[in-house]
């Protein structure tokens, strides 16, 4: 007999409905990367990636609501990166630097 497992969607609800608001007040957001044999991995998003606060909240708040709703979850992993808003701020910088040049040529 297969073991249980949330799906991604159901996961989605629930972090829509009970984690999603939160981050919002504060300009966050967090995006679920997957989940795999027990294993939850999330990016946060949006103010939450540079906040000196977000790991107490994901640890205090976020895994603590994961696990009392999802007992099949038996790890959550934050996955850290560069937020798509700071690479697109840096890709326009590069390509104004780069039409310069050209232009200076």
């Amino acid at each position: 007999m297969k073991e249980y497992s949330p799906s991604i969607r159901e996961l989605e609800d629930f972090m829509d409905k009970n984690v999603r608001p939160y981050l919002a007040s504060h300009n966050g957001n967090l995006e679920i990367i997957d989940f795999k044999e027990g294993v939850l991995r999330l990016k946060l998003l949006g103010a939450c990636v540079n906040c000196p606060a977000a790991e107490e909240t994901l640890d205090k708040k976020i895994i603590k609501l994961l696990k009392e709703e999802f007992p099949e979850i038996k790890e959550v992993k934050s996955i850290q990166g560069v937020s798509d808003n700071l690479m697109k701020q840096a890709k326009d910088i590069l390509n104004k630097r780069r039409g310069k040049i050209e232009v200076e040529k």
